[in-house]
């Protein structure tokens, strides 16, 4: 019986480390329907970006979440001194921020931002946006002293993620816990043989 029981326990080992979950990423690309967006100088524009799918938590445990961000602009009037801009991704009804850039808006080639953010868990203000069922719609505000069109816009949503785990014996596992099994029962006979022979 001794050797017995460390083949049922090893199977039992083997079969509680199967299904351990690894880890995995969805990605969805967002874009603008229609550009360019052209904003005068002293505008401010908000243009809706197309809808993108929350985590789902049924999924597994959500980690992080990346979003990644590229913007093409050019300003289209002449610079005049402290002229400035500001770009922001946000969530329009929360008013939360999840990418953005501004500074002095006096150049003349064309600007081609490449930006984003990781948000790990908990995730903070932004959980809503990104965790749960349905959609989450997120737009670009523009402002602008100068004027200036936005040509390009691509944006990447990342989940990191843990599936849920699932339990799923291996053939290999059972067919051990089996022997195992049965060797106890023998066993078990034996002895109660034993025990009558004695009598």
């Amino acid at each position: 019986m001794k050797c017995i029981l460390p083949a049922a326990v090893a199977a039992l080992v083997v079969l509680g480390s199967v299904g351990a979950s690894q880890a995995a990423t969805s990605l969805q690309t967002v874009s603008i329907g229609s550009l360019p967006i052209v904003v005068g100088a002293g505008q401010s524009v908000s243009v809706a970006l197309d809808p993108f799918a929350r985590f789902d938590p049924a999924a597994g445990t959500l980690n992080a979440v990346t979003l990644a961000t590229t913007i093409t602009f050019a300003f289209s009037s002449p610079a005049m001194p402290g002229d400035f801009f500001s770009l922001s991704v946000k969530e329009p009804a929360s008013n939360v921020t999840v990418d953005g850039l501004q500074g002095d808006a006096l150049g003349d080639a064309p600007i081609v931002y490449l930006g984003g953010n990781t948000f790990p868990a908990p995730f903070g203000p932004q959980a809503p946006l990104f965790l749960g069922t349905g959609m989450t719609t997120l737009v670009l505000q523009t402002f602008s002293t100068r004027a200036l069109s936005v040509t390009g816009f691509q944006a990447t949503v990342t989940y990191d993620y843990t599936p849920q785990r699932v339990e799923v014996p291996a053939p290999a596992s059972l067919a051990v816990l089996g022997a195992g099994l049965l060797g106890l029962a023998a066993a078990q006979r034996n002895s109660r043989r034993r025990k009558h022979a004695g009598r």
